[in-house]
């Protein structure tokens, strides 16, 4: 009787002593991972790594968001006081010329006093 030829790898199927071999890697408690395990692994990783990346963009835009909001704010209470200080600017400049005359008038009126009285 002939033996039988073990089956090479390179045929499409798997020679009996690397079925064995792979049955003993099998063992209850064994540390070792599949590829399918290792390769899911790195999937589930990547798509927390993905989750968590998307989550600091979400937060980076909203602080963004809230930092061009104040940035608008500070630039709209700042021209809104440029226009209160030109305001003031004019309410002072008519509180000058309305002094200068009353300084005049009563310069005037102390001068006619002192004509009178004299």
């Amino acid at each position: 009787m002939q033996k039988p030829k073990p089956m090479r790898q390179g045929d499409g199927h798997i020679a009996s002593s690397t079925k064995k071999k792979r049955a003993l890697l099998k063992l209850p408690g064994s540390q070792h991972k599949k590829n399918d395990d290792v390769d899911e692994e790195s999937r589930m990783a990547a798509k927390n790594g993905d989750y968590m990346e998307k989550q600091y963009k979400r937060e980076n835009e909203a602080k963004i968001d809230a930092l061009a909001d104040a940035v608008s704010s500070i630039k709209q209470m700042s021209r809104n006081t440029g226009r209160q200080l030109e305001e003031e600017k004019q309410v002072q400049k008519e509180l000058d010329t309305g002094f200068g005359k009353g300084k005049q008038m009563v310069t005037s009126v102390v001068s006619s006093m002192d004509t009178m009285l004299n």
